[in-house]
C-alpha cells in the first residue's frame, strides 16, 4: 500500500501520541466506548426509527457479521452510498467492524462517478441504500458502468430501512476485526466542483482526534440535540463536530432527509434541536424563509456554517433572524485542517472571520505564487500541515506533486490572511480569481457587497472568457421575491456608492431563478 498511500512518519506519530492527540483507538473502539457510556440514551432519530446507543452498537455488530458472510474482508475498500438515514450510520460502523475501509460516496453519484472511484481505489465491495422511489439500485449502477470492474466482488443493495429491520432481532457477540489505529480508516472524496473526486485517506487516530476536539469547541454534551441537515457522508456532517462528535458526547442525532426549511423547522420544533451545521446556500434559504414565523425554533443554541465562505452580510442577517443562537463559522476541508470561531468570540470575529485551528500543532502559512511566506495580514494561498491533515491523496502521485509543497504542506487552494488575533479570513479560491485585463478580482469580495443591495437575495460572480479583456466579470443574480428586475446600471451605481474600483464592477449580469449546487452544497461556478 506504500506506493499508493503516504503515511505519517514515525517521528510525527510518536509526537502526536506523546501529546495525547492520538490515543490508539479505532472507529469501532470509539463506538463501543460511547455506546457503553451512554447505553440507554437515544442516539439516532430519523423518519422511521428511534435508536438507543446500545441498540446502535448491536445493529452495527450484526451488520458487520452479515458483511463477513457475504465476503467483505479486512482491508477491503467498500463503497458506501446511502441517503441521510440511520441506515448510513449502521452500515458505516458495520464496515468498520469487519476491518474493511469505507469510501464515502454521495447518494446521488451514478455509474460514471462510482466506476471511477471504485477503479481508483480497487474497491472490493459496494453497499448502497436506495430510497423507496428509486430505480437506481447498486446492481443497476454497476450494469451501466463504462466498463467492467473485476475488483468488485461484493455488490449489495438495500431499500431504505431494510438494514435496520432485518438486523433488529439478531444477537452476536461483539468481536470486531482488529486494526492498527495509525492505518487508513476510510477514504473521503475531495469536494471539487468538476471532474472525478480525489481520494482522501484518513486514519483512525488523526480523524478521531479532530472529532473529539471539535465536539468540545462546539459545546456538545449529552443534553445536546444535533440536526443533520446536510449530506451525512460529507466531512462537515461527519466530524465538525458532526455525527461522530455527537456520538462522542452522548448527544441525540436527529436526521433530516434534506436541508429545506419545510423539513428542518418541523424537526427543530418537535425534537428541541440545539445544534445544526449548514452550508451558506442553506443559510440563505433559512434566513429568507417565510415559514420562520410558524415555528418555535428557540431551542437552537449553536448554528455552524461551513463548506464555503459565509459573507458578513448574510451572517448579520442570519443572526437577526435567529437571535437566541450563537453563530459558529467553520472553515475546514476533508483533507484535514479545521478552524472554528469560538462560542465566546465577539460578534465582529464571528461575523468576519473563519476562526482559529483546532490544534496548537496545526501549522498554517500564507504564501505567494512563488511559495514564499507572506507577512502577517497579507493575502495569499493558505497551506497547512498538522496532526490530522493528510500527507497525500490516495493513488495520486502526479496530483500530489501539485497539491503539496516539497516540505509536506497541503496546498488548500484557498486565498486568505491571518488577522491580528490569529483568525483566518478566507477571501476566495485561487482558481476562482478573475483576471480582467490584468486586474485580479476575487468573486467573494463582489458577492459580499452585492448582497447588501435591497433587491438582491443571492448572487454568484464568475469570470467569462473575453477576447479583449481575457476575462470579463459576470454576476448571476437571484432577486428578492418582491422584486421583478434589476439592471446592470443599477448594480454598477450601487457598487460605485460602495467606493470600489471601477475595474471590479460587473461587465454583465443575468437574472436567474436558482443556482445549481454541488452535492455538498457549494454553488457550481
Amino acid at each position: 500500500m506504500n506506493n499508493l498511500y503516504i503515511p505519517f512518519d514515525e517521528n510525527r506519530i510518536k509526537q502526536y501520541q506523546s501529546l495525547g492527540y492520538w490515543t490508539g483507538k479505532t472507529h469501532f473502539d470509539f463506538l463501543i466506548q460511547s455506546c457503553h457510556k451512554y447505553a440507554n440514551h437515544i442516539a439516532i432519530v430519523d423518519s422511521n426509527y428511534t435508536i438507543s446507543y446500545e441498540t446502535l452498537l448491536n445493529l452495527s455488530v450484526n451488520f458487520g457479521e452479515y458483511l463477513k458472510t457475504i465476503g467483505i474482508e479486512k482491508d477491503d475498500f467498500v463503497l458506501l452510498q446511502a441517503p441521510n438515514s440511520a441506515d448510513f450510520v449502521i452500515a458505516l460502523f458495520g464496515i468498520f467492524y469487519t476491518g474493511a475501509k469505507p469510501i464515502f460516496c454521495m447518494h446521488m453519484h451514478n455509474s460514471y462517478e462510482i466506476y471511477h472511484i471504485a477503479k481508483l481505489a480497487s474497491a472490493k465491495g459496494y453497499v448502497r441504500v436506495s430510497l423507496p422511489d428509486e430505480n437506481n439500485t447498486a446492481e443497476e449502477i454497476i450494469k451501466n458502468m463504462p466498463a467492467a470492474l473485476e475488483s468488485l466482488r461484493v455488490i449489495k443493495n438495500f431499500q431504505l430501512g431494510e438494514i435496520y429491520t432485518t438486523l433488529t432481532n439478531q444477537n452476536h457477540t461483539i468481536n470486531p476485526v482488529s486494526n492498527n489505529s495509525t492505518s487508513i480508516a476510510f477514504l473521503q472524496l475531495s469536494g471539487g466542483t468538476t471532474g472525478i473526486p480525489k481520494l482522501i485517506p484518513r486514519t483512525h487516530d488523526e480523524y478521531l482526534y479532530s472529532v473529539r476536539e471539535s465536539a468540545k469547541i462546539a459545546g456538545l454534551d449529552k443534553s445536546s440535540v444535533q440536526l443533520v441537515a446536510i449530506p451525512i457522508s460529507h466531512n462537515f456532517a461527519m466530524s465538525s463536530p458532526g455525527i461522530l462528535g455527537a456520538l462522542y458526547s452522548g448527544a441525540k442525532i436527529v436526521i433530516a432527509r434534506d436541508g429545506s426549511p419545510d423539513t428542518c423547522f418541523e424537526l427543530i420544533q418537535q425534537h428541541h434541536v440545539t445544534q445544526v451545521s449548514l452550508v451558506p446556500s442553506l443559510v440563505t434559504l433559512w434566513a429568507n424563509s417565510t415559514k420562520l414565523k410558524y415555528y418555535n425554533l428557540s431551542s437552537l443554541r449553536v448554528i455552524q456554517v461551513g463548506g464555503s465562505k459565509l459573507s458578513p452580510t448574510l451572517a448579520e442577517k442570519f443572526t437577526k433572524n435567529f437571535p437566541n443562537m450563537k453563530l459558529q463559522q467553520v472553515y475546514g476541508m476533508a483533507e484535514g485542517l479545521v478552524n472554528y470561531t469560538r462560542l465566546d468570540d465577539d460578534t465582529e470575529t464571528i461575523t468576519n472571520t473563519q476562526g482559529r485551528p483546532i490544534s496548537p500543532h496545526d501549522k498554517i502559512v500564507i504564501i505567494n505564487e512563488n511559495l514564499q511566506p507572506q507577512p502577517k495580514g497579507d493575502i495569499g494561498e493558505i497551506i497547512t500541515k498538522g496532526p490530522y491533515t493528510i500527507n497525500g491523496y490516495y493513488n495520486a502521485p502526479e496530483i500530489n506533486k501539485k497539491s503539496f509543497t516539497p516540505d509536506g504542506f497541503y496546498r488548500t487552494g484557498d486565498l486568505g490572511f491571518i488577522d491580528s488575533k490569529g483568525n483566518i479570513v478566507v477571501t476566495g479560491r485561487c482558481k476562482e480569481i478573475i483576471n480582467r485585463a490584468g486586474e485580479k478580482i476575487i468573486p467573494s469580495e463582489l458577492e459580499t457587497l452585492l448582497l447588501k443591495h435591497i433587491k438582491i437575495k443571492d448572487v454568484s460572480v464568475v469570470g467569462i472568457p473575453d477576447e479583449l479583456l481575457g476575462e470579463r466579470i459576470h454576476a448571476n443574480i437571484i432577486l428578492q421575491q418582491s422584486e421583478k428586475s434589476i439592471t446592470l446600471q443599477e448594480v454598477r451605481e450601487f457598487l460605485s456608492s460602495q467606493n470600489i474600483d471601477v475595474q471590479k464592477m460587473p461587465d454583465s449580469i443575468t437574472i436567474v431563478d436558482a443556482f445549481q449546487y454541488t452535492l455538498v452544497g457549494k454553488i457550481k461556478k
